[in-house]
């Protein structure tokens, strides 16, 4: 934790990598962070982010923890999410469920490794002993909990969240639970987590895509890790159950009757190699009709996006509605987003350039993009600019939503420090603020 606690951390930093470098050219490099305001200068001098998100003592620190750390090395290096497994600082010892839940929080984030430590060597045993610290609590529970991540359910996390080897079937982050799934070899893998201490709850979780055209009727719904009751539950159409507090159940649910999956397709999109880093975000929106691609094949996502086209994604993202068709005088009805772009005029979303004009085919500038969608969320929250070592550069017009924007923190600015205003927005950059706006 080099930032946090040494006065010329750049230069160690800078010195240590260089070292290391030379003696071993092949391993990557990795150092822990604990703090997330330094997770952008660490991540500068090492390959892989190794960071500790206090994960117990805070229910949704494993996944908001991830997100910031991904987001920090501009999704182009691996992020480690070390978890903490035994620690009191904060009042509370985690339990079995936490470090499970904690684990799966962290993949669906995006982190592409997890794994556990302990802040001390050992504990007090019921007679005054010294018991080693994986013993110690719950008669050894939680290691066994965690342990047991190594089995069947670790390949299926790692399959899907890592490896992209399966398809998305659905998704949502709630306040109060989770749910995350995906489909391999004719069946559906759903993990489910809850996410409120204490409390019991009914619910009940269509069993759908994410365009809603696949639809699964009957089927028989097993669990594959989480509770000791492994009783099947049978259904139609949705998955009911009551969730138990903080906790985290994978169900591998097979249809009674064989399902077409094909259409699903992890994506179609064949151009995504450079852009690993949105690939999940480009299949899911892509999945729930919101993005396009500039051909079947090709979703461009290195290119600018277009201010048409990010209109469109976003009145879709926001699901807005109109009964209108008074478009701008320079979209013509043919256009393609004619429709999106005439329903983001009537909803406020989008006042166009002057003249009652749109210049659909202009590209869209970072500072524009974030006043749309600001004012398409209607959103309220503020927050000091000056961290920015570009927000001089910002517009008068455009401060109160791009103070916004990273209020809600939907926007972190870039690792060097800067929020580039003027800059360009491209398409790729586009799909992970629309899935950062969904999730």
């Amino acid at each position: 934790e080099v930032f946090l606690q040494l006065s010329n951390p750049h230069q160690v930093m800078e010195n240590s990598y260089r070292l290391i470098r030379s003696l071993d050219k092949n391993r990557p490099i990795m150092t822990m962070e604990a703090m997330s305001n330094y997770y952008a200068e660490t991540s500068k001098f090492v390959d892989i982010l190794c960071i500790d998100p206090y994960s117990a003592a805070h229910v949704k620190s494993a996944s908001t923890r991830s997100d910031i750390a991904r987001e920090a090395v501009d999704y182009k290096k691996p992020v480690y999410a070390l978890l903490e497994a035994y620690y009191t600082t904060h009042g509370r010892w985690p339990t079995p469920e936490d470090g499970r839940n904690n684990n799966w929080q962290a993949l669906i984030a995006g982190a592409t490794c997890v794994g556990y430590y302990s802040i001390s060597d050992s504990d007090v045993g019921a007679n005054g002993e010294d018991v080693p610290i994986w013993d110690a609590r719950d008669g050894g529970a939680l290691w066994n909990a965690l342990s047991t991540f190594g089995t069947e359910e670790k390949e299926l996390a790692y399959g899907h969240f890592v490896r992209n080897e399966s398809p998305a079937f659905c998704e949502a982050r709630l306040d109060d639970y989770w749910y995350s799934a995906w489909v391999l070899d004719g069946k559906v893998y759903m993990i489910i987590l809850g996410m409120k201490e204490g409390q019991e709850k009914a619910v009940s979780i269509p069993l759908e895509s994410f365009k809603g055209d696949i639809k699964l009727g009957e089927f028989t719904a097993e669990i594959v890790q989480g509770r000791t009751d492994k009783t099947p539950i049978s259904g139609s159409g949705s998955l009911d159950l009551t969730i138990h507090g903080i906790e985290a159940v994978l169900f591998k649910i097979t249809p009674k009757e064989a399902m077409d999956f094909s259409k699903l397709g992890a994506t179609a999109f064949e151009d995504l190699e450079n852009h690993n880093w949105a690939r999940q975000q480009i299949a899911r929106l892509a999945a729930r009709g919101i993005v396009d691609g500039r051909s079947a094949w090709e979703y461009a996502p290195g290119e600018n996006i277009t201010r048409a086209e990010l209109a469109a994604f976003l009145v879709r993202t926001l699901g807005l509605s109109a009964d209108t068709n008074e478009g701008f005088a320079d979209v013509g009805e043919n256009h393609p987003y004619a429709k999106e772009i005439a329903i983001g005029k009537a909803c406020g979303v989008l006042n166009g350039v002057g003249e009652n004009r749109f210049n659909p085919e202009a590209y869209i500038t970072r500072q524009d993009m974030m006043t749309i969608i600001s004012r398409g969320m209607q959103l309220s929250g503020s927050t000091q600019l000056s961290a920015f070592s570009d927000a001089d550069r910002i517009a008068e017009y455009a401060k109160v939503h791009v103070s916004a924007m990273v209020a809600s923190g939907l926007i972190r600015g870039n690792a060097d420090g800067t929020i580039n205003p003027t800059g360009n927005t491209t398409r790729a950059e586009a799909a992970v603020i629309m899935d950062r706006i969904l999730g």
